[in-house]
Parts: structure tokens; C-alpha cells; sequence
């Protein structure tokens, strides 16, 4: 009886993580058809959205990859990573993570108890991993910089959209993903240390100002940037 339970247990498992695989297919076929049917010849913005879409998943999929390294350098327990948020489709579920997809391109990660209580690895996991994409966002800037001054009118001759902007909208991107993941984090610390709400609040109403005031003051110097 309890082998045959274990076993309708492994083939409901199998079914659901294949189901979800396949929906996952789905929809990036679907993402791949209608992006390639684009005309970005009448449109020419729309290569830099379709790429900052892309771009986006890219820096979430790192993301989750980076908070997993951490977490079995730090030895927690099992966690779970969304590449996405809304819905959660289960892609793999692996001895220590289970790894989910979702349609909008930002990244989640859940802590069992046993990890939250153990301070130490649950804020390895929240701090480091956007502090190392925001370094790596910061290589993309001067990976940028770098073509830029080169020669850029050779690069806009051969490459119709420059790879310099093409390593802007990537770095960006990881900022993107850095500062939703640092927000995402004090929302969930807030609920679990309501006794720390203030605190929490007040670096999620600075974080949010000083993005405000950062983009409001260099808003031509990131169109610049990109290269728009």
C-alpha cells in the first residue's frame, strides 16, 4: 500500500512538472512568433523593447541563479526561485531548489522557517545576490563604454542595433532586477518582523525616492546611454 502510494505520488509529480514544462514552451513559442513578426523596420523602438523583455528574464534568470549559488554556499535549507512572477509554473524541482517560471520577467525567492530563523544565511541570501548583479550590471556599463569609444560610428554602420546599447539596455536590466529584488526583500521582512516595519519602510520610501530623483535628474543621459 505505501509503495503504491509513493508511486501515484511520483507519477502526480512527473505529470504536474511536465504539464508545466510544456505550458512554459507554450508561452515562449508564443513570445517568439510574435516578436518575430515585429516590423521593426517601421518601428524602430521596438527592438529595444522586445531586447529589454528579453534582457530582462536574462538578468532575472541570473538572478535566481546567484541566489542559489549563495544559498548552498551558506548551506541553507531548500529554497524555491521564480524566473517570473504571476503564474508559478514548477520547471524542476531539485534536492535543494525548486525552480519555477512566470510570465512577468522579475525574480522571487522563498525561505523555509528553518532558514529565515538562521539570520545569518537568510540575509547572505537577500543581500548578496543584488550586490553581485548590480556589479555585474556595472561590467555591462563599462563593457558599453568600452565599444563606445572605440569607434561608434563603425559599430552603427555594421550592427543595426549597436551592440553598445544592446550592453546598456543589459546593464540597466540588472539594475532593474537589483532594486526589485532589494524591494521585494524588505516588503517579506516587513511581514515577518513586523516589530521592524518602520525600518523597512523607511528604505523602501528612500530607495524609491532616490531612484525618482536619479532618473528625473540623467533622464537624457540614459537615453543617451542606451543610445535612443
Amino acid at each position: 500500500l505505501v509503495q503504491s502510494y509513493i508511486e501515484s505520488n511520483d507519477m502526480k509529480y512527473e505529470t504536474d512538472v511536465v504539464a508545466s514544462r510544456l505550458k512554459v514552451m507554450k508561452f515562449i513559442m508564443w513570445a517568439v512568433v510574435i516578436t518575430a513578426t515585429i516590423p521593426y523596420k517601421h518601428i524602430p523602438w521596438a527592438s529595444y523593447v522586445v531586447s529589454a523583455i528579453y534582457s530582462l528574464y536574462a538578468a532575472t534568470t541570473m538572478y535566481c541563479l546567484l541566489t542559489w549559488l549563495v544559498a548552498r554556499i551558506v548551506k541553507a535549507d531548500k529554497i524555491a526561485v521564480s524566473i517570473g512572477f504571476s503564474p508559478h509554473l514548477l520547471l524542476y524541482n531539485f534536492k535543494s531548489i525548486n525552480i519555477l517560471w512566470g510570465t512577468f520577467p522579475v525574480p522571487d525567492v522563498a525561505m523555509p522557517e528553518s532558514v529565515v530563523k538562521k539570520h545569518y544565511k537568510s540575509w547572505s541570501i537577500s543581500s548578496f545576490p543584488p550586490i553581485l548583479i548590480i556589479l555585474i550590471g556595472y561590467a555591462f556599463v563599462c563593457y558599453r563604454n568600452y565599444l563606445f569609444e572605440t569607434n561608434p560610428q563603425v559599430l552603427m554602420a555594421l550592427i543595426k542595433f549597436p551592440a553598445y546599447s544592446s550592453a546598456a539596455v543589459w546593464a540597466i536590466s540588472c539594475f532593474i532586477i537589483a532594486y526589485y529584488a532589494i524591494m521585494n526583500y524588505l516588503e517579506k521582512w516587513k511581514q515577518i518582523y513586523p516589530q521592524l516595519a518602520f525600518i523597512n519602510v523607511f528604505f523602501q520610501s528612500t530607495l524609491t525616492v532616490a531612484l525618482f530623483i536619479g532618473v528625473y535628474n540623467n533622464y537624457e543621459d540614459i537615453l543617451k546611454f542606451i543610445g535612443l
